[in-house]
């Protein structure tokens, strides 16, 4: 063999040697990519642990607190439709009472006396009088 067969042989030996070099340090540097990649994704992994630790802690306190408003709407509502049935009540007896006394009737049919509208207008002017007193108006 020539001594040009020997020089591509070592030619062909040193690409070899260089691939093979150039291969293992890139490995290397994607080994320390990776490791580096790993170690954020890690942090990133422990902080979203902690906020989904404390988003759930929130959502108890906002489920308990739910439960409490829903508590205090229905007894307010409770309230509210109990206070609807007395209103409704009175207001039957009252009817009842002007239909069968005629006394009550004539009580209630009488007008209402110019000095007494004047205060109850001053009175509504005022927030914080008190309302319009019941009766109906002169004819």
């Amino acid at each position: 063999m020539a001594w040009w067969g020997y020089l591509l042989i070592l030619a062909f030996v040193g690409a070899m040697g260089y691939g093979i070099v150039h291969t293992y340090n890139s490995a290397i540097e994607e080994a320390e990519k990776q490791k580096a990649a790993n170690a954020k994704l890690t942090v990133e992994r422990d902080d979203l642990l902690q906020k989904n630790s404390e988003q759930l802690a929130d959502n108890m306190w906002l489920r308990m607190d739910k439960q409490r408003v829903d508590a205090l709407l229905a007894r307010r509502e409770g309230e509210r439709s109990g206070a609807a049935r007395e209103r409704q009540t009175l207001n039957e007896n009252v009817e009842r009472i002007y239909r069968e006394n005629k006394d009550a009737r004539d009580w209630r049919d009488q007008p209402v006396p110019v000095g007494l509208r004047l205060r109850a207008a001053e009175r509504i002017v005022d927030k914080n009088a008190a309302g319009i007193p019941s009766g109906k108006p002169d004819r």
